[in-house]
This record gives structure tokens, sequence and C-alpha cells, in this order.
């Protein structure tokens, strides 16, 4: 199923991964959170890189439709969305955010119709578990949030309530912290 993804998809989305581990990387000069390591995926799990995704010659991008995700890790039983922020704090971004995955969900059911209609293969995506994780730098001090906090209480199965992980930069995540429930 994973491999007619392979075998179709353009060369600058699917990105390689080595040695059971998913690196995510940043390519913005001025971010601070350039890279992340997905750690114990499986060899054919597929990391798709969405920023290289061009659709921003159909809408005008006035709802975030031009938008994506930065990534999306997915193998045979879910598609993980990820996107990385730079910021310390990311309530303000959580617009934006949510933005990028329902935008990316489009993508992913644009790729499921042509598998469906020209190739006359199963749809990929939509037997998927979906999860959203907003990966952020984690502040140096601990401050009390002034802010509204994201959700830390669900399942991050909708773009609406993503799971927010803090991290430093080039630190190494468990698959299974992807899934908010599998804490």
């Amino acid at each position: 199923m994973l491999e007619l993804l392979r075998s179709i998809l353009a060369d600058n989305i699917i990105h390689s991964t080595e040695n059971n581990i998913a690196i995510l990387k940043e390519n913005n000069k001025n971010a601070s959170l350039k890279i992340i390591n997905i750690t114990n995926i499986l060899e054919s799990d597929i990391l798709l890189h969405l920023d290289n995704a061009c659709s921003n010659t159909i809408f005008k991008g006035t709802n975030g439709e031009n938008k994506r995700c930065d990534y999306v890790l997915t193998n045979n039983k879910a598609a993980y969305f990820i996107e990385i922020k730079s910021t310390k704090n990311p309530e303000h971004k959580l617009i934006e955010c949510t933005q990028k995955f329902k935008a990316t969900e489009c993508i992913l059911e644009y790729i499921d119709s042509v598998i469906h209609i020209i190739y006359e293969q199963p749809k990929i995506f939509n037997k998927l578990e979906k999860r959203y994780i907003l990966i952020y730098k984690a502040t140096p001090i601990a401050k009390t949030p002034t802010r509204r906090q994201p959700d830390k209480s669900n399942k991050n199965n909708s773009p609406e309530h993503m799971l927010t992980l803090a991290v430093e930069n080039e630190s190494k995540i468990h698959i299974s912290k992807l899934k908010s429930d599998n804490k």
C-alpha cells in the first residue's frame, strides 16, 4: 500500500529515513528549532515533506487553504501531521497550525482521489488513524501560563485538538509519544 505512494509521489515530497529514525529539519535560517528526530519508526514508514507541495496556484489563500504542515509521517496504521515552531510560546500560533493541518488533510484527500480514480487502487489515507502534533521550542525557565493553553487531555485526533510537545533542538522523540493517549 505505502509502496504505491513511493512510486507515484515526487521525489522532493518523500524524505528518506535511516536507522528507524525520521529526521525532521526546519530549513528557515531564523529557526532556533532546526532538527527533531522521531525514533523507533518502521523501515516501511514514509515521511512526507509537504512544505514542497504546491497548491497556491488554485486558491486565493484567504482561509489558510494554501498552507500545509511541515511533515506527515505515515505507516499502515496512522498518519502523523507534524508542525514545527521555533517559538517558545506557541499559543498564538494555534489557529495557524489548525489551518495548516486542515489544508494538509485536503492534500492527502487529493492524493487518495488520484490513487483511487487514476491508479484504480484503494485509498490509503482515509483508512488511517490521524494524529496532529505541534512541536515547539522548550522554554529554558518554567513560566506561569497567561494565555489559553492547548488541551492536553485530548487524543490529538483532530486539527483543533493537537498534541503540543516542547522540545530542545536535536531532541529524540519516540514515535509512541506522538499519540497523546500513549503517554
